[in-house]
């Protein structure tokens, strides 16, 4: 008797999702039946800043995930996951519609930390979802055409998504005949990468016209933010590069996360509560090696 194929939901279009599509005729051959639950365009993380610098147009970090999919003979549900009936092995859709599974893979990012509750305030970019950076690109054009000169843009966190983005910002500026005005605002002194290359960047940055400043931004108002020891910096774009942590979602699996809010899995991706839940990329981490 033939046995039923295992149904393996793949929820979001992420890097290794997509990566997973490819593979479908193994994971067939194999007994397991791929299903992806994901919308239908995925904005590529490797080329947002291209995009956000004006080097490249904004088509070119978008994924036509409906068609990979169509490629590759996997059922697409262009729906998100909004939550799991893990007793039942069941998923609520963001359509309404419901979703049995055997097995299910997560593969949705992250969301960008917001200590001081400024993501939901106008004119206040968070780098996730990446979608929202093409507005910000838009924003800042619209200010240089209006007003012939660079809005103030402050970058908030000195990661390596903040300098990236504070880097991509200066070109976009400088790609309309104006000077930069950004500000990239760090808590404390970088460290991510060899201080050589961290001086070689940060001068850069300089001769480019942004400044660097040591500080947290805590408050946004019109035309302006407030750092924590009480400075105030002119703003009209205000990017928040301030970490990421793992989305609602994760946390209502009901199963160990991180303390960023992350899914903890083993080695072999599977939750470390529930084996027949994967997480890859951003949503989970490995337990043993963080």
């Amino acid at each position: 008797m033939r046995r039923r194929p295992v149904r393996l939901v793949l929820a979001g279009a992420g890097h290794a999702h997509l990566s997973v599509l490819q593979k479908a005729s193994l994971l067939r051959a194999a007994g397991v039946e791929p299903v992806l639950a994901a919308p239908g365009l995925f904005s590529y993380s490797g080329m947002a800043t291209g995009v956000l610098s004006g080097a490249l147009e904004p088509q070119r970090m978008r994924v036509d995930v409906a068609a990979l999919a169509a490629r590759a003979g996997v059922t697409h549900f262009a729906a998100e996951v909004t939550g799991a009936d893990r007793s039942n092995r069941r998923l609520h859709l963001s359509d309404g519609r419901m979703l049995a599974y055997d097995a299910l893979s997560l593969n949705i990012g992250s969301r960008t930390l917001d200590p001081h509750g400024l993501a939901d305030l106008d004119a206040v970019w968070p780098v996730k979802p990446l979608a929202r950076l093409l507005d910000l690109r838009d924003r800042v054009q619209a200010h240089l055409r209006m007003q012939g000169q660079s809005p103030g843009v402050v970058v908030a966190g000195g990661g390596p998504t903040g300098f990236e983005v504070a880097a991509a910002l200066a070109g976009l500026i400088e790609r309309s005949g104006a000077r930069p005005f950004v500000h990239l605002i760090c808590r404390s002194t970088p460290t991510w990468a060899p201080p050589r290359a961290l001086e070689r960047t940060l001068e850069k940055l300089r001769r480019r016209g942004a400044e660097i400043l040591m500080g947290e931004v805590v408050a946004r108002g019109p035309g302006h933010c407030r750092l924590a020891d009480g400075r105030t910096l002119s703003c009209d774009a205000l990017v928040l590069a301030t970490g990421l942590e793992g989305p609602q979602e994760i946390r209502d699996l009901g199963l160990p996360v991180s303390q960023e809010g992350r899914l903890e899995i083993a080695p072999t991706l599977q939750s470390i509560a529930d084996p027949t839940i994967f997480g890859a990329g951003d949503c989970a981490v490995i337990r043993e090696a963080p």
